[in-house]
C-alpha cells in the first residue's frame, strides 16, 4: 500500500471514530510552518481532538496504517516539531483546567491550555505555576515537551523539572499516567522529548505562593564579568528575588558599544513585606528607579508584568508569514558566559539588535528531567537567547548566520536549549548533545515508537 493511500485510509479511519473536526487540502495553510519559519511542511491532515479519546483512537489508527504523526500546540517553536508531512494533532481544544484549591501546591491541567489561561486560573488563589515561560500563550503540553524556562528558572528549575506527573497516550493506543514513582522511563522520555515517545494530554503541575504586586529593580552594567558576578551573588539566595532576567542591548552613547542589563523583581502583597528582604551591594554602573505593578492583570499585553520590562515577544504567537524568528539559546556555566556575553557583546551585537539578545538564569529543580540538557557540574546556568528578526526573503542569510551563531556557540561549551532553530537533525547530533541521557532515551523510543511513527521528522533515527 503507497504512503497515499495509507493516509486516505487513516484520514477516513478517523473521521469515522473521532469526535474532532479534521482539515484537510484547502484549509492547511495554517499548519504548513511555526512561529520560526524556517521549515514548512504540509500535512496530510489535522485533527483537532476534542477530548483525549480522540487522541488515543487517532494514535491507534496511525499505528495501524504506519502514518507519521506530529503534535502541535500554539506552533511557537523554531525548529519545525510540530510540523509534519502526515497527520497532525491541533491540541489546542484540550485546554481544560481543574479547579484550583485553596493552599494548593498542584494544578491539573490539558496540555492544549496556555499558561496565560494557567495563570488566569491560579492567581485569584495567589498562586502561579513555578518558572513560568516568558510567552504565555504557549500551551502546556508545548513547553513541557521542550524543557520551558523564565524568570523564576533560577529558582525551581525548567518547568520540567516541576512536573508532579503526566497522561500520556502511546501508540498503542493507551494512556499512562507517567511521574516519578510511576511509569518513570515513559516520564524521563516525555519530559523534553519533543513528542518523540508519546503525546502528553494532561500535566499536573507545581503551583507556588505570589504576592498580588511586583517591585521591579533594574542595573546597568558595561562589563560582561561585573554582570555576571552580580547575577551570582543575587540569585544566590533563592528566597530574596523571585524573578531574575537579564538582557544585552546597544549602548544609546556608544553604538559600537554594549550594556547589560540585570532585571531583579519580588512579588509582594504589603510594603513591609520588602523590609527585610535586601539584596546584595551591586557593582552596577547605574541603577534604574523600580517600578511597582500588579503582578498579574489578565487584561493586559502580555499579562505577567515582569516580562514588559524586557521582552520584545509580540502578544499574539500568530506565524507573521513576512518575518522569520530562527531563535538560538545556550545554556553556560560563569566562566562560560563571561566569554560568550563578550562574544555577543562584539562579534554578534548586530546580530542581537535585529531583534534581542536575553539572559534566563537556571538551576535544577527536584525532579531533573534527564533530556533537558545543562552544563555538568554547573549549580546555576546562564541561558544566553539570540532572538533575531529576519525578513522572509532572507531566509539563506537567516539560516548562516544563526548556524554559524549556534555553532560556535557550541564550541564555547554552550548546550542548546532545543526549543530553539537547530541547524542538526541527525540522532547522533542529539546524541552528543544528550550524553549519558541518550542511552535510556532511545530505549524509550523502540520501545513506545519501534516504527518512528512520532515527530517522524524531527530526527533521523536511521543514523543513530
Amino acid at each position: 500500500m503507497t504512503m497515499t493511500e495509507r493516509l486516505r485510509r487513516a484520514l477516513e479511519a478517523v473521521e469515522r471514530h473521532c469526535r474532532g473536526s479534521t482539515s484537510e487540502a484547502g484549509e492547511l495553510r495554517p499548519f504548513t510552518r511555526d512561529f520560526g519559519g524556517m521549515s514548512e511542511r504540509e500535512p496530510a491532515f489535522v485533527l483537532r481532538p476534542s477530548h483525549a479519546a480522540d487522541v488515543t483512537t487517532a494514535l491507534s489508527i496511525a499505528n495501524e496504517f504506519d502514518v507519521p504523526v506530529s503534535t502541535r500546540g500554539a506552533g511557537h517553536g523554531q525548529a519545525g516539531h510540530c510540523l509534519g508531512a502526515g497527520m497532525v494533532l491541533d491540541m489546542r481544544g484540550l485546554d481544560r483546567i481543574e479547579a484550583v484549591a485553596e493552599g494548593a501546591s498542584v494544578v491539573e491541567v490539558e496540555a492544549g491550555a496556555t499558561w496565560r489561561a494557567v495563570f488566569d486560573a491560579t492567581f485569584p488563589k495567589r498562586r502561579i505555576p513555578a518558572a513560568p515561560t516568558l510567552v504565555v500563550n504557549t500551551t502546556v503540553g508545548g513547553t513541557l515537551s521542550v524543557g520551558g524556562v523564565g524568570a523564576t528558572s533560577f529558582r525551581f528549575g525548567p518547568q520540567v523539572d516541576n512536573v508532579a506527573f503526566l497522561d500520556v497516550a502511546t501508540l498503542d493506543g493507551q494512556i499512562r499516567r507517567a511521574s516519578a514513582s510511576e511509569n518513570h522511563e515513559l516520564f524521563d522520555a516525555v519530559r523534553a522529548g519533543r513528542g518523540q515517545c508519546g503525546v502528553i494530554l494532561r500535566a499536573g503541575y507545581r503551583v507556588v505562593p505570589v504576592g498580588s504586586r511586583l517591585r521591579t529593580r533594574s542595573f546597568v552594567y558595561s562589563t560582561a564579568d561585573r554582570f555576571v558576578e552580580d547575577v551570582e551573588r543575587v540569585c544566590a539566595d533563592v528566597e530574596a528575588p523571585r524573578f531574575v532576567t537579564g538582557a544585552v542591548v546597544r549602548s544609546p552613547k556608544l553604538p559600537k558599544r554594549c550594556l547589560f542589563l540585570l532585571f531583579v523583581g519580588r512579588d509582594y502583597e504589603r510594603e513591609e513585606d520588602l523590609r527585610n528582604l535586601p539584596l546584595p551591594k551591586f557593582a552596577c554602573d547605574e541603577e534604574l528607579p523600580a517600578k511597582d505593578d500588579p503582578l498579574w492583570d489578565a487584561s493586559g499585553v502580555p499579562g505577567h508584568i515582569f516580562f514588559r520590562h524586557y521582552s520584545p515577544v509580540p502578544e499574539s504567537l500568530d506565524a507573521d508569514p513576512n518575518t522569520l524568528h530562527p531563535w538560538v539559546e545556550h545554556l553556560f556555566d560563569a566562566e562560560q558566559a563571561k566569554i560568550a556575553l563578550l562574544e555577543v557583546s562584539t562579534r554578534y551585537l548586530d546580530l542581537a539588535t535585529r531583534g534581542s539578545c536575553g539572559l534566563i538564569l537556571v538551576r535544577r529543580g527536584a525532579s531533573p528531567a534527564p533530556l533537558m540538557a545543562t552544563p555538568v557540574g554547573a549549580s546555576l546556568s546562564f541561558g544566553i537567547g539570540m532572538f533575531a528578526a529576519f525578513a522572509s526573503r532572507e531566509r539563506e542569510a537567516a539560516r548562516q548566520q544563526m548556524t554559524e551563531y549556534s555553532e560556535h556557540f557550541s564550541a564555547l561549551g554552550g548546550k542548546r536549549y532545543l526549543s530553539g532553530y537547530l541547524p542538526f537533525e541527525s540522532a547522533r547530533a542529539y546524541r552528543e548533545h544528550h550524553g549519558a541521557a541518550w542511552n535510556a532515551f532511545a530505549s524509550a523510543k523502540e520501545r513506545f515508537d519501534p516504527k518512528h511513527l512520532l515527530s517522524a521528522e524531527s530526527i533521523a533515527w536511521a543514523d543513530a
